[in-house]
């Protein structure tokens, strides 16, 4: 792999991170009205992990 493709590598991984931000929010403002909303704020909350730990 060269310098671009990593490069490019990692600003795939921090638009999908910021993406998963954006969503684990909206989770968040969904949370205190209903079950789905604190399912999809953890479900996201690990994928973001997930995220994190890979860059």
């Amino acid at each position: 792999m060269n310098w671009t493709t990593e490069t490019k590598l990692d600003d795939g991984w921090r638009e999908l991170y910021d993406g998963f931000e954006k969503l684990y929010d909206s989770g968040r403002k969904l949370y205190d009205r209903n079950e789905t909303g604190r399912r999809m704020a953890r479900t996201v909350r690990r994928i973001r992990e997930t995220i994190r730990q890979r860059t």
